[in-house]
């Protein structure tokens, strides 16, 4: 078994109520410019997708038009993402702060929350796209119990997206702040 060092230990533990080092804003913008690149490599992909089975088929079935859908979210998750890695989360030590940077942190830490929501939102959306993928690939030749188990799959996904949801809002102790 490999030991950690101590000093090394203590630094990957800061416990539950020490607050992360401080950080500059610009330390963050490597992490600013990877989220935008993985935001519009995920865009292409969708868009050529639907685009490639327009031109293909000259139609959209439903499956290309919820993954279209969930365009909406991952864009608003990538404008939160921006917001939050622009101004920064609470999770820091406060003393080096003055009051604007308090604020704008705060501002950074709503944002978070709303960003993680619709970042379930679209992860849902695509996990329900594959549903309906199913769904149009097993309808000619299969039908009855696999239509009672894809209903089963959807509820199920439905449930685990509000868990998911509340489980981020749950975390926030105490919820006022």
């Amino acid at each position: 078994m490999v030991s950690i060092p101590r000093i090394a230990a203590r630094q990957l533990y800061r416990g539950d109520n020490d607050p992360a080092p401080y950080r500059t804003i610009l330390a963050d913008n490597p992490t600013l410019l990877i989220s935008w690149w993985a935001t519009g490599c995920s865009l292409a992909i969708i868009l050529v997708r639907c685009f490639g089975r327009y031109v293909r088929t000259m139609r959209l079935f439903r499956d290309d038009q919820w993954v279209l859908l969930s365009i909406i979210p991952l864009l608003i998750r990538l404008s939160l993402a921006h917001v939050v890695l622009k101004f920064g989360t609470n999770n820091t030590q406060s003393e080096l702060l003055n009051d604007e940077e308090v604020r704008r942190r705060e501002i950074g830490s709503q944002a978070l929350l709303a960003a993680r929501v619709f970042f379930v939102i679209y992860i849902w959306i695509q996990k329900f796209c594959i549903t309906e993928f199913y769904q149009r690939l097993t309808t000619q030749f299969w039908k009855g119990v696999y239509d009672v188990g894809l209903k089963v799959v959807r509820w199920g996904l439905l449930v685990t997206m509000v868990v998911s949801i509340i489980s981020t809002f749950v975390e926030c102790q105490p919820f006022d702040q």
